[in-house]
C-alpha cells in the first residue's frame, strides 16, 4: 500500500545531512509506504512528520504496519 499526501508551500533545505527530520516549515508534501523505504526520498520536515502521525493514529489500516515516510 502507498499512498501520498499533497499541500502547498516549500520546504527549506539546511546543511544536515539527507537522511533525518528537519527543522523546516509544515509543506503538507508526505510519500508513505507500507512496502518498503519510499523511492528517491529520505528526509522529511518535523512539522510533517507531525502531520502524517496525527493522521496515522486515527488510520485502523496501519496497525501491525511499518510504514516508511518521507517528503513527497
Amino acid at each position: 500500500m502507498s499512498r501520498s499526501a499533497h499541500s502547498s508551500s516549500s520546504a527549506s533545505a539546511g546543511s544536515r545531512s539527507s537522511k533525518e527530520a528537519r527543522n523546516g516549515p509544515h509543506t503538507g508534501v508526505i510519500a508513505a509506504s507500507t512496502e518498503g523505504n519510499v523511492p528517491g526520498s529520505y528526509s522529511l520536515n518535523r512539522a510533517d512528520v507531525a502531520d502524517y502521525l496525527l493522521r496515522a493514529a486515527s488510520d485502523d489500516t496501519l496497525i501491525h504496519q511499518t510504514v516508511a515516510i518521507a517528503q513527497g
